[in-house]
């Protein structure tokens, strides 16, 4: 689908969705910076033309950032050219981070992005969509599986809301799809990472810049990501860019830890261990306190792909591809075991032992004679 901003569609330059262009704009960013400072004196011509030619680069990728239209990616890139100031990198000028603000907001303004410069549903209800991931999380610690927390979310957590694919945020999304080990992983890495951005930092921030950018969009798309036959039907390009930049962004990450364990290994302070020992630590105090503080609310347990919620009996509902869960929750009831997506089936190998009555929907109405012990419901509609 298109991204339209006042009728002019929202660029993404190979990506589905022009968010995730801006990420990987931002992430090209801080290496347009200093082109030619490691040539010294002795190749001035060559090195003056590297650096009009990274300047010029750094224009370039202003204006498509413009094209965007993505706020989070304006943000993302003042605070990089910030950082880039504050680390005092080699060759790099606070002036020349100043003019390519500049040139930012000229990009902006030539490309008419003002229209998106206000507080609309898109930012109100990201916080609510985080919300509802980290309860989908606390009720179900070891994840609802990839690519369910969306249609679970949209369903029993956020229903006044245009219904999500997805949490809006990678790393939210990656917690509760996959749970609690795969992301004391994922935080841990990142934050050993980040512990690196001195050593490196154009690299360090243009690594941080990616985690900014998955913190309002699901940059990092894992149903896309690990569907290798239909690409998450948003197209074979989309899919080898998400890939790409999931690749640069671990392998900034490892080039980053590999630093820092080197760095403290030179030193002598800390080793490695006890530096990885301490992360561990930390990221499972954030996931533990998720655990422990947020409240599950509406929250469903999903297990193999199916949404329990309320006191046997429930009722089993199945449906087929002209449904979604969305729709048929409501006329379930509070007491129901629903699949998250639609079946094309009959679940043989489901356990009946705390259903009450079974309600088929669509094509499903086709499977009431495989049911045996409980009353059927066949929907009209």
């Amino acid at each position: 689908m298109d991204f339209v901003v006042d009728d002019v569609v929202r660029q993404g330059f190979g990506f589905a969705n022009p968010n995730h262009a801006a990420a990987a704009i931002c992430a090209l960013f801080p290496f347009c910076w200093g082109w030619g400072s490691a040539l010294g004196d002795c190749a001035l011509p060559l090195r003056v033309l590297l650096q009009w030619a990274g300047r010029i680069a750094g224009v370039a990728l202003c204006v498509m950032l413009a094209m965007t239209y993505s706020r989070t990616g304006m943000v993302v890139l003042a605070m990089e050219a910030i950082a880039m100031c504050k680390c005092k990198v080699e060759s790099v000028k606070c002036k020349m981070a100043a003019l390519d603000l500049v040139l930012l907001g000229v990009a902006v303004a030539v490309w008419l992005m003002w229209p998106r410069l206000t507080i609309d549903d898109s930012i109100l209800n990201r916080p609510k969509i985080w919300l509802a991931g980290l309860r989908l999380f606390a009720a179900n610690p070891s994840g609802v599986g990839l690519g369910n927390s969306g249609a679970v979310a949209s369903a029993f957590l956020v229903p006044d809301i245009p219904e999500i694919r997805t949490m809006i945020n990678a790393h939210i999304t990656l917690l509760a799809e996959f749970g609690w080990l795969v992301g004391l992983v994922w935080f841990a890495f990142i934050l050993f990472a980040l512990f690196g951005l001195r050593q490196s930092p154009r690299i360090g921030i243009a690594f941080a810049g990616l985690v900014v950018s998955g913190c309002s969009s699901t940059v990092f798309d894992w149903p896309v990501l690990f569907d290798a036959s239909d690409f998450g039907g948003l197209g074979v390009t989309n899919w080898i860019l998400s890939w790409t930049m999931l690749l640069l962004f671990v392998g900034m990450g490892f080039y980053l830890s590999s630093k820092r364990l080197r760095c403290c290994g030179a030193l002598g302070t800390t080793s490695p261990t006890m530096v990885a020992a301490g992360m561990a630590m930390a990221t499972s105090g954030l996931i533990v306190g998720s655990l422990l503080f947020v409240p599950k609310g509406e929250a469903p347990t999903v297990r193999n792909g199916y949404a329990f919620c309320g006191e046997a009996p429930r009722t089993l509902a199945l449906y087929d591809g002209e449904w979604r869960l969305r729709t048929v929750l409501p006329r379930v009831g509070g007491a129901a075991v629903l699949p998250v997506h639609a079946v094309s089936h009959f679940p043989h190998d489901l356990d009946l032992s705390g259903v009450g009555k079974v309600m088929l929907f669509g094509n499903c109405r086709e499977w009431s004679h495989l049911v045996k012990g409980v009353p059927v419901l066949c929907s009209e509609d």
